[in-house]
């Protein structure tokens, strides 16, 4: 069951990526190159699978030195004074030394990051909401494209803690397919989104929706029969355990 319901998710991720190729429109065609289109679908499937290694990596090690006990548990509840319970939780040293590590890698692109801070700061400007006449007399602007941002890199944080968290809780192959989904979701909602748009300025959209709604489907339908498969394993380890 989890294999079947792997290879279903994989199948209906590959059909709603492919369903946004170039050579579903001759429009397309002539404002993408299929070398970059191509070039771009190989990182991002090299990414997943550097992703999936990682999970391993992290579900060995957490196998190996012990899983976090779940809140509410004996273990968790105990004192307070006691060494380990001042430690702070495992996910958030993973995630602290794996976002840490990575900081030297922004090096070799300090060009561009240094040219998207200009370009930034020379876009519009917005001004800072002050309370009452402070507004008019501190008259502070700020770039419009920094809230945005500053949103985005919350929303970012509060994803990343989350998929920390739960590799301490399930089994890599759960959180791969759980990252999987995400992105199909993301991909859907921004064909959709984009669709929307493109359509009330006139133009017709480059996506092969049928494609994209048959494979997100394939999506829906292999993560509730891994859920299902899940529960039906988790129940006959406990009556074994009995």
């Amino acid at each position: 069951m989890p294999l079947f319901s792997v290879l279903l998710v994989t199948l209906g991720v590959m059909l709603t990526t492919l369903s946004a190729s170039p050579t579903h429109s001759s429009q397309s065609n002539l404002s993408t190159d299929p070398y970059i289109y191509t070039t771009g679908i190989a990182i991002l499937t090299l990414a997943l699978i550097f992703s999936g290694l990682l999970g391993l990596v992290q579900d060995w090690t957490y196998s190996k030195y012990g899983r976090p006990s779940p809140p509410g548990s004996a273990a968790s509840n105990g004192s307070k004074d006691s060494p380990k319970a001042k430690e702070p939780p495992a996910w958030q040293e993973s995630m602290f030394y794996l976002h840490f590590l990575g900081l030297p890698m922004f090096f070799s692109v300090r060009s561009d990051l240094i040219a998207q801070i200009h370009a930034i700061n020379a876009g519009p400007q917005m001004p800072i909401p002050f309370p009452f006449s402070l507004e008019k007399l501190v008259g502070l602007t700020i770039p419009a494209a920094a809230l945005p941002l500053l949103l985005n890199t919350l929303t970012q944080l509060f994803c990343v803690a989350g998929v920390h968290r739960l590799t301490t809780r399930v089994n890599s192959l759960t959180v791969t397919l759980v990252l999987v989904v995400r992105k199909a979701v993301s991909l859907v909602l921004s064909v959709v989104g984009f669709g929307l748009i493109r359509r009330e300025k006139g133009s017709n959209s480059d996506v092969d929706m049928v494609m994209m709604w048959f494979g997100a489907a394939m999506v829906l339908v292999g993560t509730m029969t891994y859920s299902i498969g899940s529960k039906r394993a988790d129940a006959n380890d406990v009556k074994k355990k009995n």
